[in-house]
């Protein structure tokens, strides 16, 4: 309720200028008050205002007489106050929430009117922000903070347009949803002073996000109209048309947002820079083509003599292009081995011209390329060990080095020196995510070869890790161990799937398929059978067979639906699902890990009808509301709450 803000004020310590015994007593009606004990609350402060009518004591007094319906009585003691009071105008702004808590919202209205026309804003002491802010706390409404804010403006530079109070004008407009007059504001206010882009594009954000909002699409549509018409009366203008290409990209209009950024080479003299930073973000937002097309453009212009280009920024997006096509084979995209090859070469040919201004993920890229799709070991361990011995690199970056190697000899099976690696990382970064991993990739070696309960010891202390993912990591291998101990401590089961899950990190997919699969010829494994299905799932997906994942996750959702991993299964064959049907997955909704599945447009995804994408779209919605209404107390509910609904909203659109 509105009082209670008043209400807050009172509870706590008393003010240092009472007298010990007012001071107990006030103290004393702030606890009955939060107690619920309000009666007793009010015959206190009555008496302590009858005595010494202060502010803070006024306050309590008027929130008890609201708590207790006690309006008529309220509104003379505001009347009251308002006569004894330095500022009138903030003790009036009572009056108008002891209205609105009578529902007399007109009366109320009226009465912040007034305030609004008469209040002197040049009386000594009163400040345009402290009244806009107690009408917004009181009374919840923002129109009349609005023109507080306005007529501020105006006395603050009369005559004369002004971008005064422009940030605070700005979030009442987004709080009373009136975008065009916040986008106003925040234009403004970018143009009048330079430095607030990024805090205003930090709360576009969070609005084009959805948060509090019932329809973020169409909120997202109101301001791209805007912003387009803006940036068309004002072609010239760099904060118009900076806040135009950054609205396309925040509406997915990748093409058109190029095309924008491009502009700015000629008609403002940038150098490039708006240009490279659209392009670096086609590329983290999975516009692999179009981000590749467009530095392949960016590197050629920038090879031209008159090409008016940053060398700086053109040597980036070689090194950014080359970064885009290891991501692709990473995430299985490219598998040709001569192309492949060719981005090897490319690797080498970049390293031996940067030299020392060589990024160390460069040599970790290259390493990983050897090792894992050239298969040349020897070669991968070469080029870790050149960068671990050079100058270039400090001691962070090199522990990064180190884990790579010591993940690369654990792929070749290696166990002993990848231990050695990972136990030096640990030792040196005990309190970073360096350390943190390392010390969980030991664990899980420990797993890897049947050491279970010592596993288990170091997965506990992990599961207090700052790192989220690496807490949620080792809990989830922690809890898998815990579950499934066999009453003779032997661990057949467990001992064939760890050995399973060795395999399919070295990527040799049918032997660990079949390791699963003697598990389920073990009745008394029966405990273990969910985890068994939601790895043969995952091989299934590295096999390029999204069918028989979906079978076994359904496995999962359907005979083990008691089980730990139920809910997992729903929002993993939901993602499944969704990818299939050609809709991307917000990376706010990845649940702490990045997905187990690969990016739209890879092989794995075939190609579907309209009919089929359909039917897989309304499948992964099925499943998502199976998750927030079987599984409310899931972490995963609230995502798949929100995934549903932006496929529901999709539906609502085409």
């Amino acid at each position: 309720m509105f009082f209670a803000f008043v209400l807050g004020g009172a509870i706590g310590a008393a003010p240092a200028c009472l007298h010990a015994q007012e001071a107990n007593r006030l103290q004393l009606a702030g606890r009955y008050a939060s107690d619920g004990q309000t009666e007793k609350a009010l015959a206190l402060y009555e008496e302590l205002y009858k005595e010494d009518p202060q502010i803070f004591v006024y306050q309590g007094y008027l929130s008890c007489l609201q708590a207790l319906s006690q309006f008529d009585k309220a509104e003379k003691l505001i009347r009251r106050q308002m006569k004894a009071s330095a500022l009138p105008v903030l003790v009036k702004v009572d009056l108008a929430q002891n209205y609105l808590l009578q529902n007399q919202k007109n009366k109320a209205e009226a009465v912040l009117q007034e305030i609004v026309q008469k209040t002197d804003f040049s009386q000594a002491g009163l400040s345009v922000e402290e009244l806009a802010e107690a009408m917004v706390e009181k009374t919840r409404l923002y129109a009349p903070a609005i023109e507080v804010y306005k007529r501020g403006r105006r006395v603050a530079s009369p005559g004369a347009p002004s971008t005064a109070y422009a940030s605070a004008l700005a979030n009442l407009y987004r709080l009373d949803g009136q975008y065009n007059e916040m986008l106003g504001e925040y234009v403004a206010w970018m143009q009048a002073e330079s430095g607030h882009e990024e805090e205003v594009y930090a709360r576009l954000q969070s609005l084009l996000a959805g948060e509090g909002a019932r329809n973020p699409l169409k909120i997202k549509r109101e301001i791209l109209a805007w912003v387009a018409k803006k940036a068309q009366a004002e072609p010239d203008g760099p904060v118009v048309q900076d806040l135009f290409v950054w609205t396309l990209l925040q509406n997915g209009e990748y093409e058109a947002a190029v095309r924008q950024a491009r502009s700015y080479v000629l008609r403002f003299g940038d150098q490039g820079r708006k240009w490279y930073q659209t392009i670096s973000r086609l590329a983290s937002s999975g516009q692999d083509g179009l981000a590749q097309e467009q530095y392949e453009d960016f590197i050629e212009q920038g090879s031209k003599p008159q090409g008016g280009l940053n060398p700086a920024l053109v040597r980036n997006s070689r090194i950014d292009l080359l970064q885009l096509y290891f991501h692709r084979v990473e995430n299985g995209l490219i598998r040709d081995s001569l192309q492949i090859n060719r981005i090897k070469q490319e690797y080498k040919r970049l390293l031996a011209e940067l030299g020392r201004e060589a990024r160390p993920e460069m040599h970790r890229n290259l390493a990983r390329i050897y090792a894992y799709y050239t298969h040349q070991p020897d070669s991968a361990r070469l080029i870790l060990q050149q960068a671990l011995d050079s100058r270039t690199f400090n001691a962070l970056q090199k522990a990064r080095i180190k884990i790579d190697l010591a993940d690369i000899l654990l792929y070749y099976n290696k166990v002993w020196d990848a231990t050695l690696l990972y136990s030096q990382v640990e030792k040196d970064f005990k309190q970073d995510a360096e350390g943190f991993y390392a010390k969980l990739q030991n664990a899980r070696l420990s797993y890897y070869i049947g050491e279970f309960e010592w596993a288990e010891s170091q997965l506990d202390v992990l599961r207090a890790a700052t790192s989220k993912l690496i807490a949620n990591d080792a809990m989830e291998l922690s809890l898998m161990i815990k579950e499934n101990r066999n009453p003779d401590s032997t661990y057949e089961g467990l001992t064939r799937v760890a050995k399973a899950d060795l395999l399919f990190l070295r990527r040799l997919y049918a032997p660990a398929m079949a390791l699963l699969d003697e598990v389920l010829t073990m009745p008394l494994e029966g405990a273990l059978f969910d985890d068994v299905y939601m790895r043969k799932a995952r091989i299934f997906l590295k096999m390029d067979s999204v069918d028989e994942a979906l079978r076994c996750l359904e496995k999962i959702y359907t005979d083990y639906g008691d089980d730990l991993l139920a809910d997992d299964a729903l929002f993993m064959a939901g993602g499944l699902l969704q990818l299939r049907a050609g809709e991307a997955i917000d990376p706010e909704t990845e649940f702490l890990k990045p997905a187990d599945f690969p990016p739209l447009g890879a092989p794995v995804w075939g190609e579907r009808g309209a009919m089929q994408k359909t039917t897989d779209r309304w499948e992964a919605m099925r499943l998502y509301q199976r998750i927030f209404t079987d599984f409310p107390a899931s972490a995963l509910a609230p995502l798949a709450r929100l995934r549903y609904r932006q496929l529901r909203e999709h539906d609502m659109l085409y």
